[in-house]
């Protein structure tokens, strides 16, 4: 018993000294390295912050057993590697901070991290020798809750791609910082950063930084400073763009700057404006939803090609009651933006409110008023004697809706015709009697939304050059519409096509996959052909409604994926489902199935593919010819309980009980539950149960 005691208590006393980690993990010192791997050889999980300051530090091989710590700090050392933290699995809570180390060539030595959770700073800064950050390219989450992102003073980093594979969530950043990078070029390797809040946005000092493309959407917040400064070789914002408030904006020394439509989501007061020597920045898009502070100040200078500044936050700053020209300096531009005399002169060639024109008088005040107008905040023609807007060719942009509605006597909307770019709202051509073409609208190329309707003598669209479309398209109650020829170059996420009476065909529809809203085709008595539709392979919702002529639906035999509804009723010349035989659901208890009152349908086999788990609710109803009902889909869903509602169909389908005793004598049905024997002991009820499984049977029992 002693003899056991003693190997007790002596075990005990082992692993009391040498099997936990130590209660700090601040080391200073190689030689306080070096004696940890003696006193803690088995510590693994370290409840601290991993910290390495100190410039005799050059070997971290005594970490290799580390696999979990909460933060990690390496400054001020002389190492050239990580290598002996690859181990490490994950961060949890604390910082991670890689700074002032003089010789320290990579980071490869992290490439066992996959998971970095921080409620601190993430700081690669001041590592002269450091080319990239390879070694964080198994990181799959890195995860923030506050505090600052800086990449700042590494003159040999050329890109920050070892974060490409990380779904990145910075939470509430204080600095955003990219800083002085001598060869840095991109920022690639942030693409899947999600949106986050700021207080302070610098980029500065990259010389050779060509884009910003890997920054998507940025919150910013009430007292948000954005700085771009002298990246000499960034040409463009990318898709880059802020939304919310701004306190200060100062673009300044990036000689190579084009544009700068990030700011345009800008919302609310600014008091700081500076946009100075970016010498080809030619635009500074309309930031239409901000506002100079009356105290704010002011400062475009010495960007040589920009000729345009009467954007409306700029103009309705110089038109408000507290202007004062102290506040103001802009000069050494190009003409048109080169004093603010200049500015001036620009901006009181046009209201700053959206124009509405509700007669022809309107239209000529207007014309009379504003010879030179180039650029309107929305236009609306609305007046039931308004027969000539040729006046208006002066325009070229319209940064608000354009709407063009109720005008009984308009033949056509010549005077239009120089309008281009981005309308800033919807696009809507409704109710005018003569109105027969709108070819002048062909080179506009955005819009939120397109609605066509009610224009009773309109025969065809604009041949459109390239229109992208925000949300979706609405073409209803044309007479004279056949085809969809002029948007074959468009691009929507959605489309409502209703009641034109003689449209035969959508040739023309432009070549789009994915729908994200719905197709919605109905009351087109004339409609044949809808073979454009064999791009789809991905809507929303699909609807067709009494299309008396459509005898097919094959052209969708591509569409892999619905995700709310399909209802097909009212096509009386439909016989069966063909072309929806490919459509299935990821989604569980969401799309609603809708077959009713089509005269000649005869067959609904096509649904095999759906999931009954992914339907909600069937209809099938008012179907006179359909006697057969019993389809793999609809059988196995009424036999997992599924709500349906079947009835006044042919004899065999005139109720869910009759498709039921269809369903017994025509299929071999397999009851019952699959489950995976996960741990090779047979079937047990430890083992867990999968769902949406086909089972395929073959033979006659």
């Amino acid at each position: 018993m002693k003899q056991f005691l003693l190997v007790f208590l002596f075990t005990f006393s082992f692993f009391n000294a040498f099997g936990q980690c130590p209660s700090s993990g601040v080391f200073t010192s190689q030689a306080q390295i070096d004696q940890f791997a003696m006193d803690f050889p088995n510590c693994t999980e370290l409840n601290d912050d991993l910290v390495i300051i100190g410039n005799s530090i050059n070997n971290l091989s005594p970490f290799v057993n580390l696999n979990e710590i909460e933060g990690l700090i390496v400054d001020n050392t002389n190492l050239t590697s990580l290598d002996g933290l690859q181990g490490i699995s994950s961060i949890t809570t604390g910082d991670f901070e890689i700074k002032n180390n003089p010789v320290l060539e990579n980071i490869d030595g992290l490439s066992g991290l996959n998971s970095i959770n921080l409620f601190g700073d993430f700081i690669i800064d001041t590592n002269n020798m450091l080319e990239n950050i390879n070694g964080l390219s198994n990181v799959v989450s890195l995860q923030r809750q506050q505090g600052d992102f800086v990449i700042s003073n590494n003159p040999t980093l050329s890109n920050v791609n070892g974060l490409q594979n990380a779904s990145i969530s910075l939470g509430t950043v204080g600095f955003f910082s990219i800083v002085n990078n001598a060869v840095l070029t991109d920022l690639n390797g942030l693409s899947q950063l999600g949106i986050f809040q700021i207080s302070f946005f610098e980029i500065i000092s990259n010389p050779e930084l060509i884009s910003l493309g890997g920054l998507n959407e940025i919150q910013t917040s009430f007292d948000t400073t954005i700085e771009i400064i002298n990246n000499t070789s960034l040409t463009s914002l990318g898709s880059l763009s802020f939304s919310g408030l701004v306190t200060t904006i100062s673009i300044s020394n990036n000689t190579s700057l084009e544009e700068i439509y990030a700011l345009d989501s800008i919302e609310g007061e600014i008091f700081d404006l500076s946009i100075i020597n970016n010498s080809i920045l030619s635009t500074i898009g309309e930031m239409p939803n901000a506002f100079i502070d009356p105290f704010g100040t002011v400062v475009i200078t010495d960007n040589e090609f920009l000729g345009t500044c009467n954007i409306l936050l700029i103009c309705s700053f110089i038109d408000s009651a507290d202007f004062d020209e102290a506040a103001i300096l802009i000069e050494d531009n190009a003409p048109g933006c080169n004093s603010l005399e200049e500015v001036q002169d620009v901006c009181d060639d046009c209201p700053l409110d959206p124009v509405i024109l509700n007669s022809q008088a309107e239209v000529n005040a207007f014309v009379s008023q504003f010879p030179n107008c180039k650029k309107v905040y929305g236009l609306i023609i609305e007046g039931s004697d308004i027969v000539d807007i040729s006046g208006l060719s002066s325009l070229e942009q319209n940064l608000g809706p354009l709407r063009i509605a109720n005008n009984n006597v308009l033949e056509t909307i010549d005077g239009l015709q120089n309008v281009t770019g981005n309308i800033g709202g919807d696009l809507i051509i409704e109710n005018n009697i003569l109105l027969d073409n709108i070819e002048e609208l062909q080179s506009v190329n955005y819009c939120a939304n397109l609605i066509i309707a009610d224009n009773q003598s309109l025969v065809a669209f604009a041949d459109f050059e390239e229109l992208e479309i925000g949300g979706s398209v609405d073409i209803i109650n044309n007479d004279l519409i056949q085809d969809f020829e002029g948007l074959q170059n468009s691009v929507f996420k959605g489309i409502s096509i209703i009641n034109n009476d003689d449209l035969i065909s959508l040739i023309g529809f432009p070549p789009i996959s994915i729908l994200t809203e719905e197709l919605f085709i109905s009351n087109n008595p004339l409609l044949e052909d809808i073979s454009p539709l064999s791009s789809l392979v991905e809507v929303f919702d699909i609807s067709f409604n009494n299309n008396d002529s459509l005898e097919s639906l094959a052209p969708l035999s591509n569409v892999q994926e619905v995700l709310m509804t399909i209802a097909i009723s009212d096509c009386d010349s439909l016989v069966s489902l063909e072309g929806l035989e490919n459509v299935t659901s990821t989604f569980t208890d969401a799309v609603f199935l809708i077959i009713d009152n089509n005269t000649n349908l005869i067959d609904i086999s096509q649904f095999d593919n759906l999931l009954p788990d992914s339907v909600l609710e069937v209809s099938v109803s008012n179907n006179p010819n359909l006697s057969t009902c019993s389809s793999f889909f609809l059988c196995n869903y009424l036999n997992n309980g599924g709500e349906a509602l079947i009835e006044n169909n042919a004899q065999g389908c005139n109720s869910i009980e009759e498709v039921i005793i269809s369903c017994a004598g025509g299929l071999n049905l397999i009851y019952g539950s699959i489950s995976y024997d996960f741990n090779n002991d047979d079937c047990t009820t430890s083992d867990f149960g999968i769902g949406n499984i086909f089972v395929n049977a073959s033979g006659a029992n």
